[in-house]
């Protein structure tokens, strides 16, 4: 809806970077605190409803006439999320009943990775990945906020450096 909204008062772009997910794959902890989350919807939208939205966006762009590319986001520094939900008041039972260990949650997030990846390959996008820069690092956690979902300076710098690279290798630079 918000894209619509967005296309129908603005002009369209020759090229849109297209990057969601963060807050699709984050759990509901609201609804789970509330005991108002079943297993199965831990996610605020779940992979088949992200994949269903994500391609609607694509295919809305593609026919107003813009070229896509699909950006995958940076993954999430998921000690230092779990670490800030315990300090905001998520309590580790709780937790502990849909969270079995940081790989799971790494799993889960990168599946949401996974999906952009694979719906931009089917559509023609080309796709801009920010993930493998911050996995190569020896300490990802010294790039994010307190909150290890959101990149702070050292993040962002790395994320330029991958758009920098990006739009080099668009102009046949490297």
């Amino acid at each position: 809806m918000w894209l619509t909204q967005i296309m129908s008062s603005h002009p369209v772009p020759d090229v849109a970077f297209l990057e969601c997910g963060g807050n699709d794959c984050d759990y509901d902890w609201k609804s789970i605190c509330d005991g108002k989350c079943y297993y199965e919807h831990r996610h605020r939208v779940a992979p088949q409803d992200f994949k269903k939205n994500y391609e609607d966006m694509i295919h809305l762009l593609q026919e107003k006439g813009a070229a896509v590319t699909a950006v995958i986001a940076p993954p999430i520094a998921i000690e230092v999320y779990l670490s800030h939900l315990l300090e905001s008041g998520i309590s580790r039972e709780v937790m502990s009943e849909y969270v079995n260990s940081v790989q799971q949650m790494q799993d889960e997030y990168a599946e949401y990775g996974d999906i952009m990846r694979a719906v931009a390959k089917e559509n023609g996008c080309e796709i801009l990945s920010l993930r493998e820069s911050f996995l190569a690092l020896d300490d990802m956690k010294a790039y994010y906020s307190k909150d290890g979902m959101h990149p702070n300076e050292a993040g962002y710098a790395l994320i330029r450096g991958d758009f920098e690279k990006y739009f080099a290798s668009a102009a046949g630079i490297i």
